[in-house]
Parts: structure tokens; C-alpha cells; sequence
């Protein structure tokens, strides 16, 4: 891949050196970490230092710290989990595949033009509702596509003077952006270590103690009950690590970030000022660009992209292959002819600024063909 520009880390981030190293050391733990025996205790020691790298990452309690297989999982969990108590679910009208196809029965929130959420439409659908009769409210914290910003805890606030449970999918802000469970005031957080530059196949739910929730995956008496199998140890060993750099680099995202994504969306325009760059109005973090260049189709800039060394991609990448056009785009009214051209740039840790300039000029020669 040295040839490769890749400029999709909204898909998935490629591992950090450090993060890849604590990875690698860990294939070498030995036991099942509910054994008794050395072995066991040196892989549980493994685990529970994770546990907390994790904690200290979102400010929660160790106890808070739930391993899954993914944020896949981790959204399942707590959506399925909580419906022998809840009176309905409420979610954006931009969620993750993950959220809106595990509760085909959920209430869609409108979204404001600039992506963030519709408060007022948020209040109506809560109406009715109470804490003997409780909504549960699943909101991401940054959109996946757009990178646009949710204010979380202005909603948390809200759900919660209506006796709501609130979960956020903080996936696409870790790293991004500080994410604070104990201040956004959430009762779910959940998260994916390779998005961050850690493993694939390791997630968590942050989730307050002795929370009732039904486990969905069910077995043995891993994580306290709440979630069965044996764990991933060199995954999460992986998270931990992930976890300690992202802090330790949240400036370079907020800093250096910043800088290539007005250099490019500045640059585009010049070139094309017909683009129109999804969210620009509103909050957004600082490694998302998601770009419409009319008449021009989403594929095909992909396509082209690709055969010069790009790589980038079209609203989620959970929804490959799909011919629709973003749900996201949608619910911010954008007509689906501008929808079907629209592709994201999304950067990290290992982009250069030379790499930005090389997406400007295959940009610029697109528009040529």
C-alpha cells in the first residue's frame, strides 16, 4: 500500500505502530482468563488494565467498561436489551446501519439541514412518555458520513426530564473529539476500536452499574453476565492501546486535521465552485469532508479516484454496494440527484498534507475528463 493514498479512516483506520505492537505481545498471553490458575490471572490482568485505559478514555468508572465483539454488537446489545422496558425507541433520521436496521420499529427524528438533530421534533415524539413509561433515545454522536456533531448532552438532558434512557454511538467521535460519558450525561456509550486505530472485531458499552439490560449474546459469565464468551484478549489489549494514544494525539486530529480539511474544501472550491460541502454550516469534526460535486455520479469519482491511488468512499461503508442513495443526505433534504454525487474524505493519524494536494490535483483532472 505504499503507492496508496487512503483517505476513508471513517471506514476503518489503519493500526497504529504502538497499538500494533501491544497487539502482537498479546498473541503471546496464554489462558482463559476465568481460569484461576497463572495463566488465567495473567490474561484477566491483561483485560482489566484495558478495562481501564478504556475508562479513563471516555471518564467513566472502570465497572462501566462492557468488551463485545464490535460496536455492531455493542449497538444490538443495548437496542434489543432494553425492550421489556421501554415504550418505544426514538433514533436520527441519519443513524448507522447498525442502529436503524436493528430497530426496524423506531421513530425517526428529523434532522436540521445542517445535519444536527431536529430538538423540537425530539420534544414532540418524547410527549407521553415518563419514567413508569420510558422512550429509549439512540443517538450518534458524530455522523458517520458527514462528520457532523450532535449536541449529546443537550439531548441527554432533554430525554432524561422525560424519564427517557439515552445511548449514544460515540464510534466516529472517538478520537475525533473528547468524548466524556460522565458530562454528556448518556446512560449508553459505545464504541469501536478500529475505527480509533485499533483492532477490528473489539467494541464496548460504556453503560452505569447494575444497569438492566438482557445480554445478547448469551453463555457463560464473562463481563459480569452481561456479555458471554471467552475474550478477544489481544483485541482488547489492542483497544487499550488505541485508547492511550488517541488521548495523547487528540490535538494532532483537532489541529493538523483542521488544517488539510479548509485546505481542501478551499481548493476544491476554487476549482469547482459549484461543490457543495455537506454540513459545512454546522458542528463537525475536523477529519470529515463529505463533498457534491453535480452531475457528477458518486461511483464513477470513486472509480476514478481509485485507478489514480485514492482511496475514498460514499456514505458508509456498512452500505457498500448499495445502489441507495444516503438515508443520511436525505433527512437533510438534499434532492436525491445531488445525493448520488456525493463522496467522503475522511483522514487520520498517518495523513500528509502531500496527500491532500495529490486528492486536489486527481480531483481537478476528474473534472477535466
Amino acid at each position: 500500500m505504499n503507492d496508496i493514498i487512503y483517505l476513508d479512516y471513517n471506514a476503518t483506520a489503519p493500526l497504529k505502530p504502538g497499538v500494533k505492537k501491544a497487539f502482537i505481545d498479546a498473541l503471546d498471553i496464554s489462558g482463559n482468563p476465568s481460569s484461576i490458575h497463572s495463566c488465567g490471572r495473567r490474561s484477566r490482568s491483561a483485560i482489566e488494565k484495558a478495562r481501564k485505559q478504556v475508562a479513563k478514555f471516555v471518564n467513566a468508572r472502570v465497572t462501566n467498561v462492557i468488551f463485545t465483539g464490535g460496536a455492531t454488537e455493542a449497538n444490538n446489545t443495548i437496542l434489543c436489551g432494553l425492550s421489556n422496558r421501554i415504550s418505544k425507541i426514538l433514533i436520527s433520521a441519519g443513524e448507522h446501519p447498525s442502529v436503524t436496521n436493528a430497530t426496524p420499529e423506531a421513530i425517526h427524528i428529523k434532522l436540521n439541514k445542517d445535519g444536527t438533530l431536529n430538538l423540537n421534533d425530539l420534544k414532540k415524539h418524547l410527549e407521553g412518555t415518563s419514567h413508569e413509561s420510558p422512550a429509549l433515545v439512540s443517538i450518534h454522536a458524530v455522523n458517520s458520513e458527514t462528520g457532523v456533531i450532535q449536541p449529546i448532552k443537550e439531548i441527554s438532558t432533554i430525554v432524561h426530564q422525560f424519564g427517557g434512557i439515552v445511548h449514544t454511538d460515540a464510534v466516529q467521535a472517538a478520537g475525533r473529539m473528547p468524548v466524556d460519558y460522565l458530562d454528556w450525561g448518556c446512560d449508553f456509550l459505545t464504541l469501536s476500536a478500529h475505527k480509533m486505530a485499533g483492532p477490528v472485531g473489539s467494541g464496548v458499552i460504556i453503560a452505569a452499574d447494575l444497569t438492566p439490560f438482557e445480554p445478547y449474546i448469551k453463555g457463560g459469565g464473562q463481563e459480569k453476565r452481561r456479555r458471554a464468551g471467552t475474550e478477544n484478549i489481544p483485541a482488547i489489549v489492542g483497544f487499550g492501546a488505541a485508547c492511550d494514544l488517541a488521548i495523547l494525539d487528540l490535538s494532532h486530529y483537532q489541529d493538523t486535521l483542521s488544517s488539510y480539511q479548509t485546505l481542501l474544501e478551499t481548493e476544491l472550491k476554487k476549482i469547482n465552485p459549484d461543490i457543495i460541502i455537506v454540513g459545512e454550516n454546522g458542528p463537525r469534526v475536523s477529519n470529515t469532508s463529505n463533498i457534491i460535486t453535480p452531475n457528477r455520479d458518486a461511483q464513477e469519482q470513486m472509480m476514478f479516484l481509485d485507478l489514480e491511488g485514492i482511496c475514498v468512499s460514499s456514505g458508509s461503508a456498512c452500505s457498500s454496494g448499495s445502489a441507495k442513495v444516503s438515508h443520511v443526505l436525505t433527512a437533510m433534504d438534499i434532492p436525491c440527484e445531488l445525493a448520488s454525487c456525493a463522496i467522503r474524505v475522511s483522514t487520520g493519524w498517518n495523513t500528509k498534507e502531500s496527500d491532500i494536494h495529490a486528492f486536489i490535483a486527481a480531483y481537478k483532472k476528474m473534472l477535466s475528463v
